[in-house]
């Protein structure tokens, strides 16, 4: 099982927990067997997806025992709209 965690929990764990980047990736035997003709699609896979956003008045900051905080403080709220706005900004 593989539980990818938000970049909230690594403000709030001060960086003790890695947020992952969200990527999905075919194997390597898979897309070879792809390349080669020798089948025609690539098998299904399984996955469960479940999103969450943080309490818009709950005040997010570094957890008392994970040392000296990286991250100031920030609120649900907020932390939410910036993520919105740098999705927003994102120029391809």
């Amino acid at each position: 099982m593989v539980i990818n965690l938000g970049d909230l929990f690594q403000h709030w764990s001060n960086d003790q927990l890695i947020s992952t980047i969200h990527k999905v990736e075919v194997d390597e035997k898979v897309l070879s067997l792809l390349e080669n003709n020798e089948i025609a699609v690539a098998p299904e896979r399984q996955t469960i997806v479940m999103f969450c956003d943080p309490d818009a008045n709950q005040t997010f900051e570094c957890l008392p025992n994970c040392g000296p905080a990286k991250y100031p403080p920030i609120d649900g709220k907020l932390y939410v709209l910036g993520r919105i706005k740098s999705t927003m900004d994102f120029k391809m």
